[in-house]
């Protein structure tokens, strides 16, 4: 009887175990969907002036002062001494047929208690792009960057793709257009709206 106990005890024990294996397995594939779109990169003072320059296309020297100014005014008024360095956040959305729209910004993160934190957004730091082939545009409507709270940032755009198709758009890559949404005008243009409002929030932030 104790045996037959034993045995039933550990037999529902292996299918508890592979119920929550599963419901782990579960859980990780969607945090990785989730924020499969978003990109992190760390960046040292120097390339964060650089990164700015080709951003707001300024010179290095027009960088540097905004970037010293932005990390002193943020410094001051979280009243810390904690030490600061810069990330670039951004996220892709795509927008078919092989097209992309990206939208970014260089945040300025405090350090310390363990782990880093939003504390400031670079002035003239935030972007938004397309990416994709042949002659395209991307009419940006705005883009914007918000710092919800000290774990979360929040990446907002929205605007056109335009492409030309009156001689170099192939009927393939037309038809691949029109299945993905765009739309055909009297002027010989593809267009599609895009718009993209999506929150980053740190692995440590827990609300």
């Amino acid at each position: 009887m104790i045996k037959k106990l034993l045995t039933a005890v550990l037999c529902l024990s292996l299918v508890l175990a592979s119920v929550s294996f599963s419901f782990a397995s579960e859980e990780s594939a969607s945090d990785i969907n989730a924020t499969a779109n978003f990109k992190c990169t760390e960046l040292t003072e120097a390339q964060a002036i650089k990164r700015l320059s080709e951003i707001a296309g300024i010179s290095l020297e027009d960088a540097a002062t905004k970037i010293k100014t932005n990390k002193n005014s943020t410094m001051r008024l979280e009243n810390s001494v904690r030490a600061v360095s810069y990330q670039e956040y951004s996220y892709t959305k795509s927008a078919g047929a092989g097209y992309k729209v990206e939208v970014g910004c260089l945040a300025i993160m405090g350090i310390g208690c363990g782990h880093s934190q939003f504390d400031g957004i670079v002035e003239d730091s935030v972007y938004s792009m397309a990416t994709g082939s042949g002659p395209y545009t991307w009419n940006e409507g705005y883009s914007s960057a918000n710092i919800l709270n000290k774990g979360q940032l929040q990446l907002n755009a929205r605007g056109t793709i335009e492409i030309n198709y009156t001689t170099t758009v192939s009927a393939t890559l037309k038809g691949k257009l029109i299945d993905a949404g765009f739309s055909t005008t009297n002027d010989h243009y593809f267009r599609k709206a895009v718009s993209i409002n999506k929150t980053k929030t740190l692995s440590w932030w827990n609300n």
